[in-house]
């Protein structure tokens, strides 16, 4: 009798193991410590490794915005892309981006490799609405919710039946089942979107039990690899402003920011925030100068533009010989359009510059806080600065024709016609084409050129003659 109970406690134990529905759910972001959150991730699967019938659930719910260092370290300086290796060793489930990071370069790529889900945008290429899949005979499905008030359940009704699931997780910034369909909520885990390890049981109703990730790691090659790649890259140097000219005349690093943030933002000009620049810069020492730099757009009239770079050109000391720049305001410099700051003026009327006729998007550029009150009215945009800057930190300060440059030769001189003057002869006597003449002086007709009349001529400077004659 005794070995018949003890082999009925026997088989109900075998039959118990057999048919748990209990599993591991894990989430995590994508940071400047992802090397050792997957070496922690991986050391904790390969210790409970049998303990539960499958590998976890394992969801990265953020981080994907590109504003991690380790995220430009391995989108535009690694040999190979450790990131996006990194997530696949570690079996990543499925990827829940906020709502902030939709727009990313990042996430644009990761999309190809690995299911994205946004429950409440159905209008993102690539990006799916759920992901589901069959654990111990049970479908689950897992959801991303990153708007409150959400139409999430309108969204995704069509596509699937949600009744029909065994369990539902919705990933949330702040997890309320109020979002969730009241008949549904006895079947439903809602959870943060922070860095986590759960133990899920469902035998008797869901319930989670939040567990801790081990401290120690476990040495990993390709962890190991990528923590030694990162060092170096954080120690790398890269040049930046050799010459101290950065407020002086446009520079490579702003000029390929400016080419590729303008065509990424869809805008017409970049006003960018332009303060003094090391002659080299590390990686690390690039992080912490540009920490708080991002982007915005904004609507600006002619009359506006002008005013901002007369402002900064007012900055500008000049005593006939040397140049300076005083700290009587926030200097801005502009991509996009040729232009000249003539110092030989009074402040005030410095500026070169065409006239725009209709009112420009502008891309603007610099530390969040001083945008703020310099732009008050402009809009954050999702373009991470940080891919910008070390993509043209990569590129090795090449050299570049400047589009803009203060200039102490005057650009547009005076001349009073002289009795025997001809257009020819002017340009003969100031060593420049007839054709300069008539463009800045376009209503001159030589016929009635008189004498005593006053007229403009640009003296070209040393560049313009130059690219003259290599034309």
């Amino acid at each position: 009798m005794k070995r018949r109970l003890f082999n009925m406690i026997m088989f109900f134990v075998i039959l118990n193991m057999t048919v748990s529905a209990s599993f591991y759910m894990m989430t995590y972001n994508i940071n400047d410590d992802f090397i050792q959150t997957a070496d922690a991730i991986m050391t904790f699967m390969e210790k409970t490794n049998g303990d539960l019938q499958s590998n976890p659930i394992l969801i990265c719910t953020g981080g994907v915005g590109n504003f991690s260092s380790f995220n430009i370290f391995s989108r535009t300086d690694a040999s190979t892309n450790y990131l996006e290796r990194i997530i696949r060793e570690i079996n990543t489930t499925c990827i829940t981006p906020g709502r902030n990071e939709l727009s990313s370069t990042l996430l644009k790529d990761l999309k190809r490799s690995f299911p994205v889900v946004v429950s409440d945008s159905s209008d993102i290429n690539g990006i799916r609405t759920h992901y589901l899949f069959n654990f111990n005979d049970r479908e689950i499905g897992i959801f991303n919710i990153t708007d409150v008030p959400s139409d999430w359940y309108e969204n995704v009704k069509g596509e699937v039946d949600l009744f029909e699931l065994d369990y539902i997780i919705v990933i949330m910034d702040n997890p309320d089942l109020k979002i969730v369909p009241q008949e549904l909520r006895s079947r439903t885990f809602a959870v943060p979107r922070d860095q986590a390890v759960y133990r899920v049981e469902t035998d008797f109703g869901p319930s989670l039990t939040e567990l801790r990730l081990p401290v120690q790691t476990g040495g990993y090659p390709l962890l190991k690899e990528a923590a030694s790649s990162y060092r170096e890259w954080l120690e790398k140097e890269f040049t930046l402003d050799p010459d101290a000219l950065t407020r002086l005349q446009e520079i490579p690093l702003y000029n390929m920011i400016g080419l590729m943030a303008l065509k990424d933002a869809d805008a017409d000009l970049m006003f960018y925030y332009n303060q003094e620049l090391p002659e080299k810069i590390s990686a690390q020492e690039a992080v912490s100068l540009f920490n708080d730099y991002t982007f915005g757009t904004l609507y600006l009239e002619n009359a506006n533009i002008r005013k901002i770079l007369e402002r900064s050109a007012a900055m500008i000391e000049y005593d006939g010989f040397q140049t300076e720049i005083t700290d009587n305001g926030d200097y801005y410099s502009l991509y996009g359009e040729p232009y000249y700051l003539d110092i030989s003026k009074i402040p005030g009327r410095r500026l070169i510059i065409k006239t725009f006729q209709q009112p420009q998007k502008i891309l603007v550029f610099g530390p969040e806080p001083v945008l703020r009150e310099n732009f008050p009215f402009m809009k954050e945009t999702d373009l991470s600065p940080f891919y910008y800057i070390f993509w043209a930190l990569r590129a090795g300060n090449p050299a570049i024709e400047p589009s803009w440059r203060v200039v102490a030769q005057p650009y547009l001189y005076t001349y009073t016609v002289q009795k025997g003057d001809t257009i020819n002869r002017i340009a003969d006597k100031f060593d420049i084409t007839p054709a300069s003449i008539k463009a800045f002086n376009p209503d001159l007709i030589e016929m009635y050129l008189s004498t005593g009349e006053h007229i403009r001529i640009h003296i070209p400077y040393p560049w313009e003659k130059s690219k003259e004659s290599e034309d």
